[in-house]
């Protein structure tokens, strides 16, 4: 980013990149952020999606979060790596509300669709498979 921020503005230098680079801008503080870049275009929408297997007593994410206010300790949600998008939503939301869960990293979508149709976690969150 910091190199593209200071290229000439002649179309020569491009940067292709994943939302992680606003992350980085907000975690690091770098010389240089997002806010330096003009965008160009966005090839893809990646929206994200809260999940919980169909018998779950979970209908929305507000009923995961109640659960896991009133059952300290006891709630597992599932999402990416640390740094991912997925996980900042989750630290996000035990952050927010006060909340005592676990989260379970996971490489990919396919595995954490395993997690929550096993029960080895609660509810998932991740990309909307298109």
């Amino acid at each position: 980013m910091a190199n593209l921020a200071v290229a000439p503005a002649d179309g020569s230098t491009f940067y292709a990149t994943t939302p992680t680079h606003i992350t980085t801008s907000l975690l690091s503080r770098p010389e240089k952020t997002y806010k330096d870049i003009d965008y160009v275009v966005n090839f893809f929408y990646d929206p994200e999606i809260f999940y919980a297997k169909a018998s779950s007593p979970f209908t929305n994410v507000k009923d995961a979060v109640d659960f896991a206010v009133a059952n300290p300790g006891t709630s597992k949600w599932g999402g990416a790596s640390a740094g991912s998008l997925e996980r900042q939503i989750l630290e996000k939301i035990k952050l927010n509300k006060g909340v005592d869960v676990g989260i379970i990293p996971h490489e990919d979508g396919a595995g954490l669709l395993i997690s929550v149709l096993n029960g080895t976690v609660d509810m998932g969150v991740g990309e909307w498979p298109n």
